[in-house]
């Protein structure tokens, strides 16, 4: 890793990069906050978990972090989570940051693909 980009790397066929690293960071801290609640409200089957969502008297601040406020930081990490996996699978999106060696698997990714087979087939009249 040494003079070499941090988050510039694979694992296995897997592009991690700068948006794979900040998918597991909010998806392993959500994880472990829902059983963290869990654990403080005494239940510990996984089945039965209930992270309730702040009351409307809250309004859109911050609850205490026991009557709703993990609510909001549990769903905070789900969107950063999803939001960061979306930009990680889009290789030439905005959210892209990265190295052009991702561009090496580009053309096993369906929609090039896709886009291949319509150009082709549009030329042939």
């Amino acid at each position: 890793m040494v003079g070499g980009d941090l988050f510039d790397f694979w694992v296995g066929p897997f592009y991690v990069g700068f948006f794979g690293v900040t998918t597991a960071f909010f998806a392993l801290l959500g994880t472990i906050l829902i059983f963290w609640g869990a654990a403080m409200q005494g239940n510990f089957n996984p089945w039965t978990i209930n992270i309730a969502p702040p009351d409307l008297s809250y309004g859109l601040g911050f609850a205490p972090l026991m009557e709703g406020g993990l609510w909001q930081i549990i769903t905070f990490c789900a969107i950063g989570a999803f939001v960061s996996w979306a930009c990680n699978r889009v290789p030439d999106g905005l959210c892209r940051i990265g190295s052009p060696k991702r561009h090496s698997l580009q053309a096993t990714v369906p929609c090039d693909n896709f886009q291949i087979v319509v150009s082709n087939l549009s030329c042939i009249q």
